[in-house]
Order: structure tokens, then C-alpha cells, then sequence
């Protein structure tokens, strides 16, 4: 790519960053009287309970990513540290770019992981939680429609099609193909080298249940006993929400800033409650996701202190 295409690319995405928070700006200026109502009536204890669960959640996948990291490294490694650089670096997704997080994990991690291992978790991970995502929607709406035992049927399915994700190691099948199509020297010696370790599904299976059932779990009570929404219109809304986000992370804007905000807005007819209300709540659930990332750093900071001191 020719640097006049990296700096068009740049511009664009950076105007992209700046239409976004403008346009949360303004969602957040023009509901302003009904956000400051939905934030008045708001059980704050209730809120705080939610956020916590949904930390939760992220702690989930961050272990998640430290099994695929072991994985793929070529020594041991602490788990626990590499669990809290992946939370400590969640925030790295606000800024554009799409390398901070990493750039935050190598520095908090030096040579406990190495940059190869540490990218390919990255991306798996990333894989793997939007197939989350999707799973929670799609549990949401089955719960609506069908009943609970088939959402409790859907989120099982996604566990399961997360684990095979997994076992199929896709991105290093991936990674070993352009390799071969390239011709690295010495690459067979590093392939012979490496672990072929597996995953633990002993270890793996719980932490993605746990990671489905928090994070679909959270949303829910935080809209119904922080904000007072009734179960199904809060059902819905995490159901949008989760297509929202994985429309967010697939634009490469960072977290998904202006596009989440657009998508909710786009699919407010299908709520049970009005447009205003719906409105309100899409700039209540982005400082939400703000706020879970905030509080997911001092957790990530705790687990990275313990893990590199045992």
C-alpha cells in the first residue's frame, strides 16, 4: 500500500472517529431532558450491580484469551498476567488505529508473551465474541418468540460453536497457509518448535457459558431494574444491541463510535417503547460501555500484579 493510500485511510478514519462522537454529542444535547429523567429515576445500587456483572463478563473472555495465548506460545506463560493485560488494554480500543490495545499488552506484558502468540489471541478472541455476541442476540430473540428453553438451547449452541471456533486453531491454519504462500525462511524449523498444544475444554467450556450468561444477563437487568424498562422492549434492546456492536467492530471505527449509536437508532421501530426512550437509552448504554472498560482496569491491574508476582 503506497503511503498516499495509508494517509487517505488515515483521514478517513479519523473523520469517521470525529463524525461519531459527534454524533453521540448530539443524540446526547437533543435527549438531553430525557436522559437526565431515565438518570433521575435510575436505581443507582441497581446500575452498579449490572456494570459488575458485565465486568464480569470481560473478565470471562479475558481468560478465554489467556488459554488461547498459551496456546499458541512457545513457553509457558502466566495466565493471570496475561488475563489482566488483556482487560488493562480494553480502553486501547478508543483510540484510533486499532494497535493501542496491543501496543498496551506488549508494554504491560514485555516478554512474558511473545508479539506473534499475542497477536493470533487477539484475533481469535476477536472472532470469538463476536460469535458471542451474535449468540446472546439471537438467545434474546428466542426467549422473546419461543420460549426459554429454546434461548437456553441458543446459548448452548453458541457455546459450542465458539469451543469448535476454537479447536480449529482457524487463525494459525490461516497464518500457516500465507506463510507457505510466502516462502519464510526457517519456518518449518519455528513450526516444529512451537507447542501443539490443545485447549483445556475442562477450563474453556465454563468461562463461555459464564461469558454468554453475563453478558446477556447484565444488559437486561441494567435496562430493567437500573432504568425500569420491561422485560421484552430490554430483551429486545440487547438483541440490537449485540447486532450494533458487531456491525461496530466490523467498520474499524474505534469501538464502533457513531455506527452502534446509528444501527440502534435504525432499528428503534421494532422496539416496544417510544423513539425518545430509545434515543436516551442508546447514550446511557455507551457511557455503560465506557464505564464497564473503565472499571475492567483496575481489575486488569490487580490480576497482572498477581500473576507476574506468583
Amino acid at each position: 500500500m503506497s503511503m498516499h493510500a495509508v494517509l487517505v485511510r488515515k483521514a478517513i478514519l479519523a473523520a469517521l472517529v470525529v463524525a461519531g462522537i459527534g454524533f453521540s454529542a448530539y443524540l446526547a444535547w437533543v435527549y438531553r431532558t430525557d436522559i437526565a429523567v431515565a438518570l433521575r429515576n435510575a436505581d443507582l445500587l441497581a446500575i452498579l450491580g449490572c456494570l459488575i456483572l458485565l465486568m464480569l463478563a470481560n473478565m470471562s473472555i479475558a481468560w478465554v484469551f489467556s488459554e488461547l495465548a498459551s496456546r499458541e506460545a512457545d513457553q509457558p506463560i502466566p495466565k493471570m498476567a496475561v488475563a489482566g493485560a488483556f482487560l488493562l488494554a480494553q480502553v486501547g480500543k478508543y483510540v484510533p488505529g486499532r494497535v493501542w490495545g496491543l501496543v498496551m499488552q506488549k508494554a504491560a506484558l514485555g516478554q512474558a508473551l511473545q508479539t506473534r502468540a499475542m497477536i493470533v489471541a487477539n484475533l481469535e478472541v476477536s472472532l470469538i465474541s463476536l460469535v458471542g455476541m451474535a449468540g446472546s442476540g439471537l438467545a434474546c430473540i428466542a426467549l422473546i418468540r419461543l420460549g426459554c428453553v429454546t434461548a437456553v438451547a441458543a446459548v448452548l449452541l453458541t457455546a459450542g460453536a465458539m469451543v469448535a471456533m476454537m479447536s480449529a486453531r482457524f487463525m494459525k491454519r490461516a497464518e500457516d497457509l500465507i506463510v507457505r504462500v510466502v516462502g519464510r525462511a526457517g519456518y518449518q524449523t519455528e513450526r516444529r518448535r512451537a507447542p501443539n498444544s490443545a485447549i483445556r475444554l475442562v477450563r474453556v467450556v465454563p468461562l463461555i457459558l459464564a461469558y454468554l450468561s453475563l453478558y446477556a444477563f447484565g444488559w437486561t437487568m441494567l435496562l430493567m431494574l437500573g432504568f425500569g424498562v420491561r422485560l421484552e422492549p430490554a430483551l429486545q434492546f440487547v438483541a440490537a444491541q449485540s447486532a450494533s456492536q458487531i456491525l461496530g467492530v466490523l467498520s474499524m471505527v474505534p469501538a464502533g463510535i457513531g455506527i452502534r449509536e446509528v444501527a440502534l437508532l435504525a432499528s428503534s421501530s421494532w422496539f416496544a417503547v417510544d423513539a425518545v426512550v430509545v434515543a436516551a437509552l442508546v447514550v446511557i448504554t455507551r457511557l455503560a460501555l465506557v464505564c464497564i472498560d473503565l472499571l475492567s482496569m483496575p481489575l486488569g491491574a490487580l490480576m497482572l500484579y498477581g500473576g507476574r508476582r506468583g
